[in-house]
Parts: structure tokens; sequence; C-alpha cells
């Protein structure tokens, strides 16, 4: 109960339309109780219904192939056009707002045509912050379907590079080499020290991937659930304002 309210709360301001026919609740929650405390503290119909809706679908879960984070969900309903263009500005704000979190704060394209909604991460932010998000909207006639991926190869080849090649064979060569054949004398410092700085950087390389793909999966999954919520407040809203 308490975590349906919260959602409906949050949902308030987003959502403008009328208030739709009744709905049966969620197992084990009796329809008027949830009407009732909605109505106490202000709550629309319509917010709550999307609440309703989110509290029975499952989780998000995050998957992946290769180095790319991937997602994909289903929504029962159908989205005319005028619909697919509500949730094409909806989407654009929310990805809008992920991209102000990055470091240069620059969205990428979204367009819309064939019954579907398509976005894709520009060629500067993939380049400058390592990872390439794209998804799909495709309303099929019965559900609509979310298709997302963040391909994160270019940032763990990166750390790998910079760190093994970069640091540790650049380092352990200069250093290896300088210090155990010019000052030191010694051939066997000159072919350890490399070695053992190489298979360093190789360690801490491999605990920045885990960590980044840890902090990305989960950038991922707020996403991904933003435009859920998104598609499911169209679907409701379309279908309520069906004749």
């Amino acid at each position: 109960m308490q975590r349906i309210i919260a959602r409906a709360v949050e949902l308030e301001n987003e959502l403008r339309v009328e208030s739709p026919a009744e709905e049966p609740g969620p197992e084990g929650f009796d329809e008027a109780d949830l009407d009732r405390i909605a109505a106490e503290v202000g709550i629309p119909r319509e917010a709550l219904r999307v609440a309703v809706a989110e509290y029975r679908s499952p989780p998000v879960e995050v998957g992946f192939q290769g180095n790319a984070a991937r997602v994909s969900g289903t929504v029962p309903g159908t989205l005319d056009d005028e619909a697919l263009r509500r949730l094409e500005r909806e989407v654009t704000s929310i990805i809008a707002h992920e991209a102000s979190r990055g470091p240069l704060g620059i969205p990428g394209s979204t367009d819309v045509g064939n019954s579907a909604i398509r976005y894709r991460s520009g060629y500067l932010t993939e380049q400058m912050e390592g990872h390439r998000l794209q998804f799909t909207i495709r309303s099929t006639g019965r559900t609509v379907e979310l298709d997302l991926s963040d391909d994160m190869t270019n940032s763990i080849i990166g750390l790998y590079g910079g760190l093994v090649g970069g640091a540790g064979l650049g380092m352990g060569l200069g250093v290896g080499m300088g210090v155990g054949l010019g000052v030191l004398g010694s051939a066997a410092f000159a072919l350890i020290f490399p070695v053992v700085t190489i298979a360093g950087m190789y360690a801490l390389a491999r605990r920045l991937v885990r960590h980044f793909k840890a902090k990305r999966t989960q950038e991922v999954r707020r996403i991904a659930e933003s435009i859920l919520a998104a598609i499911r407040s169209e679907t409701t809203r379309n279908q309520d304002e069906q004749p």
C-alpha cells in the first residue's frame, strides 16, 4: 500500500487526464481503500492506476551481451499516433535529464515513425563518455515493446589500453630498462620490473572495469524503468481516451 501511494504521488504532476473507469486493485488490497486514500491526499485516479500497474510489473532485469547491457520490456496496450508523439516528448525529457548527469550533457537524437520511437546517443558522447545508448519503442497493436542496449566497449578498451598498454608497458619498460640496465646494471631487474608493472596495471584495470560496468548497469536500469513507466502511462491514457 505504501509503495503504491508513494509512486502515485510521484506521478501526480506528470498526468493530466480525466478520471478513468474503475479497475480492480492489486491482489490483497481493496480497490475502495486505495481510491479513498488517494482521494484524501489529492492524488488523481490516473496516477493511482499507473502506480498499481507498475506495482504488478516484474522488476527490470539488465542482461549482458558481450560488453552491452540490454533491457527488454513489454507493456500491454496500444499507442496511436498522438499517444506516440506524447511518449516521444516524455522520452526525450527522460534522456535529456539523464544526459545532464554526464560530463557533456548532450542528449542524442530521437525520431518517430512506423509506430516506433528510436533513439541513439550522439557520436561525440559515445567517444567522450565511452558508451553507446540506443533503444527502440515499438507499438505492435496489442503491446508496446522496449528494446534498449548500452554498449560499453569503448570505455573498457580505453581502460585496459590506457592502464596496461600505456602505464604498464610504457612505465615498465622505461623504468625497467633505465634503472635496471643504466643504474643497477641488472638484466634481471630490467626483465622482471615490466612484467610486475603490467600485471599490476592489468589487475587495476579489471577492478575499474567492474566498477564502471556496475555503475553503468544501475544507470541503464534507471533509464529503462523511467521509459517503461512513461509507456504504461501513455498506454493507460490512450485506452481511456478511446470511445
